[in-house]
């Protein structure tokens, strides 16, 4: 279960990120009021921050986003309960999503743009999604299903 969970979280992500690099061209594409389709390359880690560039800098971003995964990967095996196995496994799945398009490309792949209310805030993917949604979870689990009674405080 966990394996496939992951398989197709990543799958999802880089199925939808090709998708949009052949569907969505120059400019942005309205597709909710406040989320439009625009296609842009990200460099750098979230937000756009921190862009490698250079070759030296890609593959230290590469490097360490790929011991960022092993060690997420390290915390599902270790997981214990459902939410806390299907958080990490959507976090690895994204991570993997953006690590594969990253080494093929040399960037991340982007093509959602938030935008309520007509503030641009950020442009981000579904492994973004995914890895947003995995934490929701795993935060979830500690702080709904760790009960003082549970951890044995009295």
């Amino acid at each position: 279960m966990i394996v496939g969970s992951v398989f197709a979280a990543a799958a999802s992500d880089l199925l939808l990120k090709g998708m949009a690099k052949a569907g969505i061209g120059d400019g942005s594409t309205p597709f909710l009021p406040f989320l439009s389709l625009h296609l842009q390359e990200n460099t750098g880690i979230s937000f756009s921050l921190f862009p490698a560039e250079a070759d030296g800098a890609l593959l230290l971003l590469i490097l360490v986003q790929f011991a960022g995964t092993l060690f997420v990967g390290w915390l599902l095996v270790r997981a214990t309960t459902t939410p806390e196995r299907l958080g990490f496994s959507l976090i690895v799945g994204g991570a993997i999503g953006n690590l594969v398009d990253r080494i093929a490309n040399g960037a991340v792949t982007d093509f959602l743009h938030l935008h309520p209310f007509d503030v641009s805030l950020f442009t981000f993917n579904f492994a973004d999604v995914l890895i947003t949604l995995g934490v929701c979870l795993v935060l979830f689990d500690v702080v709904a299903g760790r009960s003082p009674a549970a951890d044995g405080d009295v």
